[in-house]
């Protein structure tokens, strides 16, 4: 009796629980070197092709940005150096798309080589269009580095390259171009020996690094960097992102908007509150068909005429946001709270002789900056003798807005129509 008492009390094993499945890794660009290198971290690979739309990134774990060919440069306002050659723009529409939709849910996101380049660009970065180019003048100062082959990478103390790399790394690199300026919200990882950016992240997001640098290549030298990436993509931690500027909410309301422009001394009315003397400077409107930079785009916002130097103000009551791209896109945007409760951003483009900084509180008497002066304006491609003026439901504007080719209905999903605004605040 006893003997079957004990056997009726046995501990009988649960059945064992099935391995998690591997997470899926969305890729674009070229796959297979990639694909070998993160099947071997245990990863899923999901080829994305060209024109694959942002809500593919629901059935993602996480985003893999590919290396190709270059990026065009005026997405970040330069014209093409004699030694760029662009990738389709049905590649950096699809990536610039994806890279904007996965870094505000929080989706992880490796970018190498033009995907680093995308996702600093995105963000309002710049890049180097030639190194050889730039770096033959600097050649007494830096090392010679040739970036058509493997050459050193030192991480930077005290971020998460350090961890994967403990020490310098022999990396393959095959690239002509390169991050210059890093947005505001991206840190340095890891440079190359004459100072080139090789990586950079986002210290906000759960996993937000590009490497200029190819991995994939030998994945065994870069075990640390693929494993991190894996191991973020499978945990399903997110960190959806605010703007990288934040506004703080308890703004005036914009009470009392007035043109940008105060007019006196130019050969423009100097009537900021009246409607009449704002469209003697219309040019370009919102919804315009454009030819530039991709067929079909639909013009943002309006093109209004400047007087050459002319000061530019802020529209009314507000805090500025963001300040991005370069010369000749210098943009400042300031977030204003509405009378309805809504939110937009006023994006000011193409001025320079920047007057404010993110966080400043801003009043319809707060020059921004100023226009291109007569010799600015000789400099700039297309003489770029207006002020671009958007009204936005977001900070971003997309890298520089006219990567993209709107339909009216996706324009109007980014931003608003700016003469209605003026027309029902300004007067006669």
């Amino acid at each position: 009796m006893l003997l079957l008492l004990l056997l009726g009390c046995q501990v009988v094993n649960p059945p064992p629980s099935p391995p998690p499945a591997p997470p899926r890794i969305g890729v674009t660009g070229s796959t297979s070197a990639i694909s070998l290198a993160l099947g071997r971290a245990g990863a899923e690979v999901v080829a994305l092709e060209p024109g694959s739309p942002a809500s593919v990134l629901s059935d993602l774990d996480a985003l893999v940005l590919g290396p190709g060919a270059d990026l065009d440069p005026g997405l970040y306002g330069e014209l093409p150096h004699p030694t760029t050659r662009l990738v389709s723009p049905e590649r950096h529409d699809t990536d610039l798309r994806l890279a904007e939709g996965a870094w505000a849910v929080g989706l992880p996101v490796l970018g190498i080589c033009l995907g680093a380049q995308e996702m600093a660009v995105f963000q309002g970065g710049d890049l180097v269009q030639d190194l050889e180019d730039e770096l033959r003048t600097k050649a007494a100062t830096r090392p010679a580095v040739d970036h058509w082959a493997a050459h050193l990478v030192t991480p930077r103390a005290d971020t998460p390259f350090a961890e994967w790399y403990p020490v310098p790394v022999m990396a393959e690199s095959r690239h002509h171009q390169a991050v210059d300026r890093l947005p505001v919200n991206l840190r340095l990882g890891a440079n190359a020996p004459d100072g080139t950016v090789a990586g950079f992240f986002d210290p906000a997001h759960v996993f937000f690094v590009g490497v200029q640098i190819h991995p994939e290549l030998h994945p065994e030298d870069h075990a640390g960097l693929w494993q991190a990436f894996v191991v973020a993509a499978a945990s399903g931690v997110r960190s959806p992102q605010t703007p990288w500027s934040p506004v703080e909410s308890a703004l005036p309301v914009c009470a009392a908007v007035q043109s940008p422009f105060r007019g006196d001394l130019t050969e423009f009315s100097g009537d900021r509150r009246s409607l009449a003397t704002l469209q003697q400077r219309l040019g370009s409107r919102y919804g315009d068909h454009r030819t530039s930079f991709v067929a079909g785009h639909k013009h943002g916002g309006l093109d209004l005429r400047t007087t050459p130097g002319e000061d530019v103000f802020a529209v009314c009551e507000g805090r500025v946001a963001d300040l991005h791209l370069g010369f000749p896109h210098r943009t400042v945007v300031v977030e204003h709270h509405l009378a309805d409760r809504s939110i937009v951003y006023s994006s000011s483009k193409h001025i320079t002789d920047i007057g404010v900084a993110v966080g400043d509180r801003v009043t319809a008497e707060t020059r921004l900056g100023r226009v291109f002066n007569d010799e600015e304006q000789r400099r700039a491609p297309w003489g770029l003798n207006h002020l671009h003026f958007e009204l936005r439901h977001d900070i971003s504007d997309g890298g520089a807005a006219s990567w993209r080719s709107m339909s009216m209905a996706e324009l109007d999903a980014h931003a608003r129509d700016p003469w209605p605004f003026f027309q029902g605040e300004l007067g006669p």
